[in-house]
């Protein structure tokens, strides 16, 4: 029973994020096989997270949880570019500060 919830949990992970129809489908069931209360199958998650002396409940939290951090957006970094030579965005501050690196032209204070 313990492999097979170990199976249950690794095919949630691997397959959360399932592109293909296949990959898709196998979540689907093993999301189902999860959230599926008071059934009378012997394998039921219920049963079997039972029978191992497991809460189902905390299990299902769990997982949702995980699952919530693993679909959310993640956030774009933006980083400047040192190079003050090129002409992308974020090219670096030598393009907006009149003085390159600080230091003054000859000739001024």
């Amino acid at each position: 029973m313990m492999a097979m919830l170990e199976d249950a949990v690794a095919c949630f992970q691997k397959y959360v994020s399932a592109q293909k129809t296949k990959e898709k489908a196998i979540f689907k069931e093993v999301e189902e096989w999860f959230w599926e209360k008071d059934s009378d199958w012997f394998f039921s998650f219920e049963n079997v997270a039972e029978n191992l002396g497991m809460d189902p409940d905390y299990i299902r939290k769990g997982l949702s949880e995980w699952k919530e951090r693993q679909t959310r957006p993640k956030a774009k970094v933006y980083h400047l570019n040192s190079n003050p030579g090129t002409n992308l965005p974020g090219s670096g501050l030598s393009k907006v500060l009149p003085y390159p690196h600080g230091k003054l032209k000859s000739g001024t204070r």
